[in-house]
């Protein structure tokens, strides 16, 4: 007889975040589309459009590799990730930004196994709060 296997442990828990564990209300578009206009895009023009499109079609990627593209020159793709990620935690606060059925007991879960930084078997690193930034 062949021994039954136990449990899988898990290596690794990748979470995305905007409509995995988080409705966003819209908010990620609204923060991509503050920062474009800001870095140099205004609104109704062929570029913001293309922009945005672009924004769209890239969903889940890193923001500041999206930023990258879109405004080309590094400082300005910087700046705009900064602009983002500030537009997008001002929404938070605001209470746009809220966590799906299901989403705070897996982070709770997770972090009792150890998974997460801030649990209690990784008692030397802090939780992450950042809520955006690609990074």
């Amino acid at each position: 007889m062949t021994p039954t296997p136990g449990p899988t442990p898990i290596t690794v828990a990748c979470l995305d975040m905007a409509g995995t564990t988080v409705a966003d209300d819209g908010s990620v578009i609204a923060a991509f589309s503050a920062a474009v206009e800001q870095f140099g895009l205004p609104r109704g023009t062929p570029g913001y459009d293309q922009a945005l499109a672009y924004v769209q079609q890239t969903m889940g990627q890193s923001k500041i590799e999206v930023f990258r593209h879109i405004l080309g020159a590094e400082e300005a793709a910087q700046q705009a990730n900064g602009a983002f990620e500030e537009h997008y935690a001002a929404s938070v606060r605001a209470g746009a930004v809220a966590p799906l059925p299901g989403a705070e007991q897996t982070f709770a879960a997770l972090r009792r196994s150890a998974w997460l930084p801030g649990s209690p078997r990784r008692p030397g690193m802090p939780c992450s709060t950042r809520s955006a930034g690609g990074r």
